[in-house]
């Protein structure tokens, strides 16, 4: 039976959050991430779960000590497996940032302790492949790889530290616009606290860290009228770590819920995992 129910996985919602890596140089790189969901239909009590995978190539220039900018194109590949087996893939949006160091690395006071604060300005253009792309309609919005909107994407990001030790903390934003089918994907943000350590080798530079965060997602519009089923929040858990070897740089990042409720209660965010790899010049 044809399910035609608006309750989904927020895969593409998520893997829009957050922040590129923040390294001292430029770079060029890739990034795999990996999450699922499961959701249960209220209408007929049909479970299905959703998978989302995607491949980003990333980059970043340093203008100066205080501006820089830097992209993502992703390629997503999504499936829903349930009574209904659907399938897409193909390029998503295209995001451009631009990033502004307020406050560079600078002592506080006397104390042992630095800081910085970054603020980041972006945009998400309608350049990836939509429903119209495709021959077959899915009933899942968040299904397809790009939105075919343009979206917004403020950001803050401020590290203290003491030695090798260091707290990071960040606030994003992501505000969305209705395509030209009149859907509004819901306005989304977050915020992570994440704790890390450095640890400096003649040979390679090891950052390993621990985080919590929170990720709210508005309900959906759909020519006007909010859609039933949408929306949400989590809090979770985190952890990862980066290595650095001459230019190279190979990461790796675990992201378990352990507080949600997405899409009313009907949806279940699984987790996510995601691996990089960048070349730092």
């Amino acid at each position: 039976m044809s399910i035609a129910c608006d309750v989904c996985g927020y895969g593409n919602a998520i893997n829009a959050m957050g922040l590129l890596p923040q390294f001292s140089q430029s770079y060029i790189g890739l990034r795999y991430s990996n999450q699922s969901f499961t959701t249960t239909h209220p209408d007929d009590n049909d479970q299905e779960a959703d998978r989302f995978l995607q491949f980003e190539l990333i980059g970043r220039h340093i203008f100066s000590k205080r501006l820089q900018c830097s992209f993502s194109l992703p390629y997503g590949v999504n499936q829903q497996i349930g009574s209904e087996n659907i399938h897409s893939k193909g390029f998503g949006d295209l995001s451009s940032f631009i990033t502004y160091t307020v406050l560079p690395s600078k002592q506080i006071g006397k104390t042992p302790f630095y800081h910085a604060l970054q603020l980041i300005a972006g945009i998400k253009t309608p350049t990836g492949k939509y429903k119209s792309d495709f021959s077959v309609s899915t009933f899942n919005e968040h299904l397809y790889p790009g939105s075919g909107s343009w979206d917004f994407m403020p950001a803050l990001n401020y590290v203290i530290s003491k030695k090798r030790f260091g707290f990071n903390i960040d606030f994003n934003a992501k505000y969305n616009t209705a395509n030209k089918f009149s859907y509004k994907m819901g306005n989304q943000r977050s915020s992570n606290l994440k704790f890390f350590y450095t640890s400096t080798k003649p040979l390679y530079n090891f950052i390993p860290f621990i985080a919590l965060g929170y990720l709210a997602n508005q309900v959906d519009i759909d020519a006007a009228k909010e859609v039933s089923f949408t929306g949400g929040h989590e809090w979770n858990a985190q952890f990862g770590a980066d290595l650095k070897i001459k230019n190279l740089l190979f990461g790796f990042q675990y992201l378990k819920p352990f507080n949600q409720n997405w899409n009313d209660g009907f949806s279940c965010h699984e987790g996510k995992f995601s691996v990089r790899l960048f070349y730092l010049f």
